[in-house]
């Protein structure tokens, strides 16, 4: 565990500040985890708290699993707070609360703005998946025991303090298809104990056995932010399915001489190996990585002004000033004469002339129609509609 100690005016309140990003993947990333310690400003406190998540409560149609209930370590069955169909039942949650038990909302990002405003930051600086659970518990609470997880996790501490113990044991990068189960995966020693108060963030990798504990004086709430790398299994999947689009041996059936024998021959290990090495290579690699950046892009949290930018219905003039909404877009990529625009939701595949100009354009803060080089009026202006319509650019 890495402890890093620092003051109110070195953060900018994002989940990694004061730490480089370029430090984190370098230093932590799937090695160890991290703790930052704010010792006065808590830049989450703006993110959720114990009213809006009564808001929530109180005004969303919400089933199970989307809430739960848990108690030392213990799921609480779920007819203890919805009814037949498994909807909420919002008064018998809070009342569960009242008794002790911890409240655990999964996916709160797509009920709060100020969650999905965090999971798009993140997706933009991170290009990857993700989601936020949260999690309210009462003085004293444990909600689950020990487990690792099967994606890497942030724990943003809102209110209260945490105390997050870690075990020996836990899974060498695990899958999700290797979910954490007592009956295989045994707990070892303690080997650390950290305590989170409110501001703090702690960086937990993948397969890293970890337990939570609220303090006994105060109710603790706490944020998860889990994010989901694309790993490299996936990465060669790809590029697999690439080949069999191209490549004649990749769509053969297994010799009969394999299937049937208890030791595959080596001829055939030395064919399979010559097919692999034929399919993964440098160009493969690229497109594949391509195609998995599209469905990254695809799967994010969609722009909410999206409809709003349709809907507006102000003419552009050549001397009209745009804004470039640079929050809006998720990643560019230029590939030979195609440029993609990766935006949240949605790819934008731009073609000569028009690329360098919305290279260009990425780059301004502001500009004047007339201002965009290497195209003529129409150009521009067929250019504007079409980022327009992404909420890529918005009239000043």
């Amino acid at each position: 565990m890495v402890d890093q100690q620092i003051n109110s005016d070195e953060s900018n309140g994002g989940v990694l500040d004061p730490v480089a990003k370029s430090e984190f993947f370098a230093n932590y990333w799937e090695k160890q985890p991290l703790h930052i310690a704010r010792s006065v400003e808590n830049p989450f406190e703006k993110l959720i708290s114990v009213s809006a998540i009564e808001g929530l409560l109180s005004t969303n149609e919400l089933y199970y699993p989307s809430i739960q209930l848990s108690h030392a370590g213990q799921s609480i069955p779920s007819a203890d707070y919805t009814n037949e169909q498994n909807k909420i039942i919002s008064a018998r949650v809070v009342d569960g609360y009242r008794r002790g038990n911890t409240i655990v909302m999964t996916h709160v990002h797509k009920l709060h703005q100020e969650l999905m405003d965090l999971c798009r930051s993140v997706q933009r600086d991170f290009m990857m998946r993700c989601q936020t659970n949260v999690y309210l518990s009462p003085p004293g609470n444990q909600g689950f025991n020990p487990h690792f997880d099967t994606h890497d996790v942030f724990i943003l501490q809102v209110n209260g303090r945490k105390t997050f113990n870690f075990y020996s044991g836990g899974s060498r990068f695990p899958t999700s298809a290797d979910s954490f189960n007592s009956d295989v995966h045994k707990i070892g020693s303690q080997t650390e104990s950290i305590a989170l108060s409110a501001g703090d963030t702690l960086y937990i990798p993948r397969g890293f056995t970890h337990d939570a504990v609220a303090s006994n004086d105060e109710p603790s709430l706490h944020i998860t932010l889990g994010v989901y790398p694309i790993l490299m299994h996936e990465l060669l999947q790809e590029m697999v399915h690439i080949g069999i689009s191209s490549d004649v041996d990749l769509r053969k059936s297994i010799s009969q001489a394999l299937w049937m024998s208890a030791e595959p021959p080596k001829q055939t290990v030395q064919k399979l190996s010559a097919i692999l090495q034929k399919n993964i290579n440098g160009d493969v690699m690229n497109v594949a990585l391509s195609r998995l950046r599209d469905s990254v892009a695809l799967d994010a949290n969609k722009d909410c002004h999206h409809c709003i930018q349709v809907m507006d219905n102000q003419a552009l003039q050549l001397n009209s000033v745009v804004n470039v909404n640079h929050e809006s877009i998720l990643q560019i990529e230029r590939i030979g004469n195609v440029l993609k625009l990766r935006t949240f939701g949605s790819i934008v595949e731009f073609q000569d002339p028009f690329c360098a100009s919305v290279e260009w354009l990425v780059e301004q803060s502001k500009c004047n129609v007339e201002s965009i080089p290497e195209l003529d009026s129409n150009q521009r202006f067929a250019l504007l509609e079409k980022l327009r319509e992404y909420n890529v650019i918005s009239l000043y």
